[in-house]
């Protein structure tokens, strides 16, 4: 009896399972923000999550019981990745980004509007020989947070890793098509 419950899950689990340390980040940063770091980003990005959605709820109330439906909106949350540091050079792009939104000299919009700054970003989920399973196009994505890069004299084994926030307007899926979605 046992065996046959292992055979079935071994068949269900026919390549092996998805690892969650093959992934590849791509984002390419507005073309003024200095020296183009797309390859940069796909291999010092050491790690992300795929993005996270929820759709409200609306409760209505009926003979003292709650009814759950759907609501109207989706939310996105923001997305995190954390970036190896090398040379500065991709955090000084990421910091660039962040001055075409909001100079910090002038305090304005250096970037004009927001196609000027919005970008798409990727993340793919890949198989076992850095195949690509499923991407995830960030659409109108751009850095509403740069965190703090933590310096002490006790780790003097460790390379310096930085983390941003990338806030975006939705997600899509490489498979995904809308019906009577505007553009599409």
């Amino acid at each position: 009896m046992a065996n046959s419950m292992i055979d079935s899950f071994k068949t269900q689990l026919q390549s092996g399972g998805v690892r969650s340390n093959q992934f590849r980040v791509d984002i390419s940063l507005p073309s003024n923000t200095g020296p183009d770091v797309t390859e940069k980003i796909q291999y010092l990005c050491s790690s992300t999550t795929l993005p996270k959605q929820t759709i409200g709820t609306t409760e209505v109330a009926f003979r003292g019981r709650k009814l759950q439906l759907a609501g109207d909106s989706r939310t996105y949350e923001p997305w995190d990745i954390t970036v190896v540091q090398d040379s500065f050079d991709v955090y000084d792009s990421f910091e660039a980004w962040q001055n075409l939104i909001n100079d910090t000299l002038s305090n304005k919009i250096v970037a004009g509007n927001a196609d000027n700054y919005k970008v798409d970003a990727l993340v793919t989920q890949l198989d076992r020989d850095g195949d690509p399973i499923k991407t995830f196009i960030l659409h109108g994505c751009f850095p509403s947070d740069i965190a703090a890069i933590d310096l002490s004299m006790d780790t003097d084994d460790e390379v310096q890793t930085f983390d941003v926030t990338l806030t975006y307007d939705y997600f899509t899926t490489a498979s995904q098509t809308y019906v009577g979605w505007p553009g599409v």
